[in-house]
């Protein structure tokens, strides 16, 4: 089962990710996607983006370390600039 992670901005389909274990806990990059996402991907460290292909709009990653609890590092996209 896969999911589309879309542009905040106009809701085209960025990249897709799918579960990583059983319980679907963990989820990665559809591994078809990597290439689009590696060309996508901008910025260093924390402050990193997705620059969408389609409106141009940059795509800012969010994190948080869940590595407490034994899952690692989640990220989201939070919000989109220009």
């Amino acid at each position: 089962m896969l999911k589309e992670v879309k542009c905040l901005s106009c809701g085209n389909t960025l990249y897709r990710i799918g579960p990583l274990d059983q319980k679907g806990l963990a989820w990665g990059i559809y591994e078809e996607d990597e290439d689009k996402y590696e060309s996508m991907k901008k910025g260093t460290g924390g402050s990193e983006y997705l620059l969408c292909v389609h409106c141009k709009k940059k795509n800012w990653f969010a994190y948080k370390d869940r590595s407490a609890e034994g899952l690692g590092l989640q990220v989201w996209l939070s919000h989109v600039t220009e």
